[in-house]
C-alpha cells in the first residue's frame, strides 16, 4: 500500500519539502517511509507501547514521542513541511476528528497527507472495525466533508480496493 504513495519530495533530487510529522505513528511504518523519502521525521502517539514498538523496530527513523493528535501544532518542531497521518482517522469520533484535521492543518507548512479507508463500506472491514470499536461506517460518509472544511484543495488517490490516500492543501 504505502510504496503506491505519490512522490511528494523525489529522493533523487533535494526535496523541497524536508520536514514531517507522523501523527499516531503507531509502529513508525509511516515514518519510516518517510525517512526513506528523504524528510526529517518526528512522529507521535499516545501509546507509550506503540512507541517502544516504534523505537525498537525504526531506531533512528524518527524522533519518538508521546503526545496526542490534537496536539500537532503545539510540538517543539511545528510547523512541518508535511504532516501525516495513517490508518488513524477512521477511529476517531468526528469531533475529535475534525479537531486533529485542524490542529494538523496548524502544524503544516505546505500540505496534510492521510491514508486510511475509502468508500465504498466493506463488509468484513465494518465487522472488524465495529468489534474493534472504530468510527468506520461513519467515517466514511463524514471524511470528505471534514477535509474540505480544513483545506482549500483535496485529492484523493485510491491505493487499493481499501483505502486511499487523501492529500489537503492550502489554498
Amino acid at each position: 500500500m504505502l510504496s503506491a504513495i505519490p512522490t511528494l519530495c523525489p529522493t533523487s533530487q533535494k526535496p523541497t519539502c524536508v520536514t514531517a510529522l507522523d501523527v499516531g505513528t503507531g509502529t513508525g511504518l509511516m515514518a519510516a517511509v518517510l525517512a526513506e523519502r528523504g524528510f526529517i521525521v518526528n512522529a507521535i502517539d499516545t501509546c507509550e507501547n506503540m512507541l517502544k514498538a516504534a523505537r525498537r523496530r525504526r531506531p533512528n527513523v524518527a524522533q519518538f514521542s508521546c503526545a496526542p493528535a490534537h496536539s500537532s501544532s503545539m510540538h517543539p518542531e511545528a510547523p512541518f513541511d508535511l504532516v501525516c497521518a495513517a490508518m488513524l482517522m477512521h477511529g476517531l469520533p468526528r469531533a475529535y476528528r475534525r479537531q486533529s484535521l485542524i490542529d494538523m492543518a496548524r502544524a503544516a507548512k505546505h500540505a496534510v497527507m492521510i491514508v486510511d479507508y475509502a468508500p465504498p463500506c466493506r463488509l468484513l472491514t465494518a465487522a472488524i472495525e465495529r468489534l474493534e470499536g472504530s468510527f468506520y461506517q461513519d467515517f466514511l460518509h463524514e471524511f470528505p466533508e471534514d477535509l474540505s472544511g480544513c483545506f482549500a484543495d483535496v485529492s484523493t488517490f485510491l491505493l487499493n480496493r481499501t483505502c486511499a490516500l487523501y492529500l489537503g492543501r492550502f489554498a
